[in-house]
């Protein structure tokens, strides 16, 4: 046995530990010197007398941010039985790797130890040196992978928070793109009111009985804001359109109708390159199509046209109807239910229609009124 003097004293300055306990100090000094050879030096080796002193040790070691990767234990006294204190252990703290030493004629105890203690070795005194290093490398093995899966998850735990960060950051970072871009949309609208006095004000109204009549026809309130939105832009193609043509009081030309035609396209264009605001082209290219297939710039027919741009047209003539013009001035409500009547199922969408004038019977006031998203 190495002469040195027994010191149970927890040391502080090391963060793990392997804990010895045993009754016969001098196999106690042994099972330290041995442990002391094998294990790596980050490793202190804190040897006991007793399964009480043991127990305050690691709920010491504990207290202290520190932990215990390994206990041996004999098999204690009678009053405490080193399967007992292991028991203990197990329940206590469950990831400690735990070796039991008996000696002849304690089979029952270890078997029993094992079942209770989730026990990791039964080693039998007097143990062979080779025997003891390679239960010792084995366990420090053990308390390797789970460290480093530690480790592991407290990487991925942070990253984890990192990415939910970011995700909160990017929600916050679309949310004010999204408003930036309403507000793109409300500048366009207000820019093509500066342009056209006569005007002014047609694309708030537009977009408003639109979201109305969409909400009305039970669309989602994704797609009722996409309608609202699309129709506040409907004729923002007639930026590229010339003054001259746009403002003119009286009957336009062949060739000025055609280049009023292609407003809706020029709008489209304006859209494409901007891609948030791409979801709004089907209103803006198509609201001049026609149910029956003769409108314009492509012709499509019936449900060929999108139904934002189905809604926007009907929005759009209502408020053309209703509102004053550079060569007329309003129309009576009572026309535009007449109109509407005369072309459902030519010119307009006839569910669309049927809705709108159920609008109008209920509640025309209600379509001056603003509406909420």
């Amino acid at each position: 046995m190495a002469g040195r003097i027994f010191d149970d004293r927890i040391p502080q300055d090391l963060q793990r530990f392997i804990l010895c306990v045993h009754r016969d100090r001098s196999m106690l000094d042994d099972l330290r010197v041995n442990l002391e050879n094998i294990v790596p030096q980050e490793y202190r080796v804190l040897p006991v007398d007793s399964p009480t002193r043991g127990l305050e040790v690691i709920h010491d070691l504990e207290g202290q941010g520190d932990q215990v990767d390994i206990v041996i234990s004999d098999m204690g006294t009678p009053d405490f039985p080193g399967y007992r204190f292991l028991e203990i252990v197990n329940h206590r703290f469950p990831q400690v790797r735990k070796v039991l030493l008996t000696s002849g004629g304690e089979d029952d105890a270890a078997v029993y130890s094992i079942n209770t203690s989730d026990l990791d070795r039964c080693l039998r005194e007097p143990v062979s040196q080779e025997d003891f290093r390679l239960t010792i490398l084995s366990l420090l093995r053990l308390c390797r992978l789970r460290a480093d899966n530690e480790d592991l998850l407290a990487v991925v735990r942070g990253r984890n928070l990192q990415l939910q960060e970011m995700l909160e950051s990017l929600s916050q970072a679309h949310t004010e793109i999204e408003q930036s871009y309403l507000q793109t949309i409300q500048a366009l609208a207000q820019a093509l009111d500066a342009k056209d006095s006569y005007t002014a004000g047609h694309s708030r109204r537009v977009s408003r009985f639109a979201y109305l009549l969409a909400r009305r026809m039970g669309l989602s309130r994704e797609k009722c804001e996409d309608v609202r939105d699309g129709a506040l832009m409907h004729d923002i193609g007639k930026i590229g359109v010339p003054e001259q043509v746009l403002l003119k009081p009286g009957r336009m030309t062949e060739d000025e109708i055609k280049l009023m035609q292609m407003h809706p396209v020029i709008g489209a264009q304006i859209l494409v390159p901007v891609k948030p605001l791409r979801r709004y082209i089907p209103a803006v290219k198509h609201h001049h199509e026609r149910w029956d297939g003769k409108g314009y710039p492509d012709g499509l027919k019936a449900e060929e046209i999108p139904v934002e741009a189905r809604i926007t047209l009907i929005a759009d003539t209502f408020d053309a109807i209703t509102s004053d013009r550079p060569y007329r001035s309003a129309r009576p409500l009572d026309l535009a239910v007449e109109q509407f009547t005369k072309f459902s199922g030519t010119q307009f969408d006839p569910e669309c229609v049927r809705v709108f004038l159920e609008i109008l019977t209920e509640d025309p006031p209600g379509l001056s009124c603003k509406v909420e998203a």
